[in-house]
């Protein structure tokens, strides 16, 4: 499950969606996750664009 990006918290689809909403494609973020069996991770990820 994603956590953050760039450090927000997204806590449900929704906050995950605006927070995605105000980032640019080609941008790169900071992603936190935590796994099914518990343990977390972060990364950085560089944003598509979603099509159509």
């Amino acid at each position: 499950m994603i956590t953050a990006i760039n450090g927000t918290a997204t806590t449900d689809p929704t906050t995950l969606a605006d927070v995605l909403a105000g980032l640019k494609p080609s941008q790169t973020v900071s992603v936190a996750v935590t796994r099914p069996d518990g343990t977390t991770g972060t990364g950085q990820v560089a944003l598509g664009q979603f099509p159509g």
